[in-house]
């Protein structure tokens, strides 16, 4: 389970005597955003936790107190050939075709929960500032994700709205096969305020796309 959103699952497994890992692939941000008590959960019940980058690593036991010796770097890894097996589904011109993306649109995506920490926020402002400029072709971006709740659905349409930007930004939600939208796209954008090891990369680099 993951750190800080795992602690409902903890609590309801109870008191155990089996070993329980926790894959860390956050940073404080993160751990704040969900709340001290799931992180204090997690604690609570793990008995060794994996780190997905040094600065989790670090994070875990200069911020956060745990013992150096409970802590393991463990770099992610993704199945490279079944991304692009799925990927291969639809073509390029039928996943963009599915949300309106004119076929000679420049097209930039990001992918992941629709938040603060992924940077969700940024992706609007950055649409506004790319409808501003004057570009040889049209310029499309499409979020691949859905919104953790209500609050941030509502937050988002307010900005949209507000910078004028419905046009050109398309809000493709969660996805059961994302790869066939990653691969239409021509860039793949990473705005997060903090991601330590965005598996996403590696399947956009896997696809051949770009990433900033």
């Amino acid at each position: 389970p993951i750190s800080c959103t795992n602690a409902e699952l903890l609590e309801s497994i109870g008191a155990t005597d089996l070993p329980i890992i926790t894959h860390v692939h956050e940073l404080d941000y993160a751990i704040s955003y969900f709340g001290q008590q799931n992180w204090d959960a997690a604690r609570r019940q793990t008995t060794r936790y994996f780190a997905c980058a040094d600065a989790v690593v670090q994070a875990l036991i200069q911020r956060h107190g745990i013992a150096a010796a409970r802590v393991s770097r463990h770099y992610e890894a993704i199945p490279t050939g079944r991304v692009i097996e799925l990927a291969a589904v639809k073509s390029p011109a039928t996943a963009r075709a599915e949300l309106n993306i004119p076929a000679p649109a420049f097209l930039i995506a990001a992918c992941g929960s629709a938040d603060p920490r992924k940077g969700a926020d940024l992706f609007v402002q950055l649409a506004a500032i790319l409808k501003a400029r004057s570009c040889r072709q049209p310029v499309r971006l499409v979020w691949i994700g859905r919104h953790r709740d209500e609050s941030l659905r509502n937050q988002w349409e307010e900005a949209v709205a507000r910078l004028g930007v419905g046009d050109v930004l398309h809000f493709a939600g969660e996805q059961e096969n994302p790869f066939p939208l990653l691969n239409a796209c021509d860039v793949f954008a990473l705005p997060s305020r903090e991601d330590p090891f965005p598996l996403v990369m590696l399947e956009a680099a896997t696809l051949g796309k770009p990433v900033v």
